[in-house]
């Protein structure tokens, strides 16, 4: 009989793997059919390796028994980490002091919205991972805050749960972060410490190419070789992603790939022997691993290069798809949580698609007598680009329309830059050289032009809907791919797939094109940093507050499948608040954007640029939004959702308080800074967490939850949603 997979070990394995990390989060659902389902598998997984050790099929008995290995050891870590994750449990009626060292500070234009500390102690006990230090307001100002300093900040503080309703937070698990504490500007005290070793060599490297090849493209290059992105402007990171070249600003495998060809190329010229270079390549890319912060796709690439070094220097054939496997399966059973982390996720998702159909594309595309050297990118583009479709449509709502294109023209001269910058850099620091860096900048402006270019193209983004169950085609990918071998099929599963792609992506867009009716009248609170920004859902869409956290609201509006917005109105116009306008409206639809013509800078309108529908709030015809006056001072808005109900807004520097009693008795709803202890009886909207001033109101949603939620006003039903 002839067989359908020729079997590989390591890849039955990472998928069990995957079924018993899903299982043991059913837990947090719930406690008993979790339990249950995990005893279930484990005895399923170790009742077929008994029968194919019967039957002697010894390659399957090893896969099954290297699955329920592998599925002790993850079960193991998963509750350790679980379990550890927190080491303090924060009351809510409790000050608590956070002393530690600034890890990263996160900068929005010149203004710090807050601050990641590590080596952190909370009361005077030491805890693990970081704490993330959340102001409420724009009015902290730091005169130098820099990776090293030592800070101290007192305040309410919050849990960052790791899981909830079975959910994993991915992103916290990535960076680390287990707590949130809420600070004011009396609460924090700072100052200049020293910082660790590598802390240190990365801020000589980041001057250093700062220096040579200029602020933008100095933060570019840094980004490409540490992978920190937060000396990138939002501009360049908003285009390089429309453009779909944003993976190059990861430090992914194709960095990888690129230092082990450089170093090998060298180490060959040297005549170094292979079992010598193998160890030379091996110690460079742990160093590599640390030096960029233990990012899962550099360990992922760092593991197969190994691997694949090892093989040929041994002489055994080595397959792909088995080495991704087995550093797949590695990686979880250290860090099961490390699955739900999208970086790690486009990671491997990128280099499944490449091992299952780039040579299978570039056959085809050779036998219509394609070049090779168009051919090879061209085909791995492809293969790319389709492994990771799932992850982009599921996680980010979009996909970008001019990437594939985009990438087969500037990955060439990308790699070729990386590759010289690797080259020059001892040769620039040693003798303090400039030309060098200059040269390999000329690369970045280059792109530049390209990427400029693309990213202001209209369709340059196309938001689309996807659901879970989008994750089902990577098992209907491997059946298309040159793994699954029944050749007289082959052709007619292939386009099948990739019919069902497209369907995939488009269907839910074209048969959701609006947000549901069930949305109609309704609040939806966007949780970003230091504020909360409102969404009304009411005979169209209006969006109030200043935005702080344009990826937060995209987020908000994708997953509620709001595609247009008909109106924003914003307290005040400054650069910072244009230039968030200026790169939003670029990617998504947006009727008319309203400031009250005091609150308007010429700085925000040189930023917004040539946005012809920017409207001065007094000349605007804008019925349901009202400003509200207190004693000739501006307060903020009321909506008005109809004669009885509205929906009160506060703007900076004023208080909720401040809104005359008349119109406060119409507003169920109030987004506020804070609660102040007047007015219980109404749901809150506020910067700060529930209670913070010593009591709670009715309802607060605040920047300590975790989850968003809709209100609907005319019944005061909450719907809890997904995260915002």
């Amino acid at each position: 009989m002839r067989r359908i997979v020729n079997l590989r070990i390591m890849l039955v394995a990472a998928v069990s793997e995957i079924c018993f990390i899903l299982i043991l989060c059913l837990t947090n659902v719930n406690l008993f059919a979790g339990i249950s389902s995990a005893i279930v598998f484990m005895l399923l997984i170790i009742g077929l390796s008994v029968f194919a050790k019967c039957k002697n099929y010894l390659k399957l008995f090893a896969a099954f028994a290297v699955s329920c290995g592998l599925a002790a050891v993850t079960a193991v870590s998963f509750a350790v980490t679980l379990s550890t994750f927190h080491t303090v449990v924060p009351e809510s009626d409790i000050e608590y002091t956070v002393i530690g060292n600034v890890n990263s500070v996160i900068d929005d234009n010149g203004i710090i919205l807050g601050v990641t500390v590590s080596n952190a102690t909370v009361n005077g006990e030491k805890i693990r991972g970081k704490i993330k230090l959340v102001f409420g307001s724009e009015n902290i100002a730091f005169d130098e805050l820099l990776p090293g300093y030592t800070v101290t900040a007192s305040g309410d503080l919050y849990k960052v749960e790791l899981i909830s309703g079975g959910k994993v937070n991915g992103t916290a698990y990535r960076k680390n972060i287990r707590y949130n504490l809420y600070v004011s500007q009396s609460g924090i005290t700072y100052s200049a410490g020293k910082a660790d070793f590598l802390s240190s060599v990365r801020a000589a490297l980041y001057t250093k190419l700062r220096l040579d090849c200029g602020y933008k493209y100095g933060s570019i290059a840094y980004c490409m070789l540490t992978g920190d992105k937060s000396e990138l402007d939002e501009t360049t990171t908003r285009l390089y992603t429309i453009a779909g070249i944003g993976h190059v600003l990861a430090v992914s495998g194709l960095h990888v790939g690129i230092i082990v060809a450089v170093i090998s190329f060298i180490l060959k010229k040297l005549r170094v022997h292979k079992f010598v270079a193998l160890g030379i390549i091996t110690a460079l890319l742990i160093l590599y691993c640390v030096f960029t912060g233990m990012s899962p796709s550099v360990i992922r690439a760092s593991v197969m290069c190994v691997i694949g070094l090892f093989a040929m220097a041994t002489g055994m054939q080595k397959d792909a798809l088995s080495t991704l496997s087995f550093a797949f399966a590695l990686m979880v059973a250290a860090e099961p949580f490390i699955l739900f982390e999208v970086g790690f996720a486009m990671s491997f998702s990128a280099v499944f698609g490449l091992v299952l159909f780039a040579r299978t594309f570039n056959k085809y595309l050779r036998k219509i007598h394609i070049p090779k050297f168009l051919s090879v990118p061209l085909s791995a583009t492809l293969s790319v680009h389709i492994g990771v479709l799932p992850i982009s449509v599921y996680f980010f709502g979009a996909v970008q329309t001019y990437s594939i294109i985009v990438n087969i023209l500037l990955i060439p001269l990308l790699t070729v830059t990386f590759a010289a910058i690797l080259i020059v850099a001892p040769v620039s620091f040693i003798f303090n050289l400039s030309v060098p860096f200059r040269i390999c900048a000329s690369g970045f402006a280059l792109s530049d032009i390209v990427i400029n270019f693309v990213g202001n193209m209209h369709f340059a983004t196309v938001c689309v809907k996807s659901d879970i169950w989008l994750f089902a085609l990577y098992p209907a990918y491997f059946a298309a791919s040159r793994f699954f071998m029944l050749p007289r099929f082959k052709r007619v599963i292939s386009v099948t797939v990739f019919a069902l792609c497209a369907v995939a992506v488009a269907v839910p867009s074209i048969a959701t094109r609006n947000y549901s009716s069930e949305l109609d009248c309704s609040v939806i609170p966007v949780n970003g940093y230091g504020d909360v920004t409102t969404v009304f859902v009411d005979d169209g869409v209006t969006v109030i507050g200043d935005l702080k956290d344009t990826a937060a609201l995209k987020s908000v509006l994708i997953s509620n499948n709001i595609r247009k917005i008909d109106m924003i109105v914003i307290n005040s116009l400054s650069e910072n608040v244009g230039n968030k306008l200026a790169d939003f409206v670029c990617n998504y639809s947006v009727g008319k954007i309203i400031c009250p013509i005091d609150n308007i800078t010429s700085e925000g309108l040189a930023a917004l640029g040539n946005y012809n529908k920017f409207y001065v709030f007094e000349e605007s015809h804008t019925p349901k939004v009202k400003m509200v006056y207190n004693n000739d001072k501006f307060v903020g808005y009321k909506y008005d959702f109809d004669d009885s109900v509205s929906v009160l807004t506060a703007g900076y520097s004023a208080r909720y308080t401040d809104f005359p009693a008349e119109i406060i008795d119409t507003a169920p709803i109030i987004r506020c800074f804070m609660y102040l202890n007047e007015y219980y009886d109404r749901i809150y909207l506020t910067n700060m967490p529930s209670g913070y001033m010593g009591e709670t109101p009715k309802y607060q949603f605040g920047l300590a939850e975790t989850g968003g939620y809709i209100y609907k006003v005319p019944t005061g039903e909450i719907l809890k949603t997904s995260n915002a």
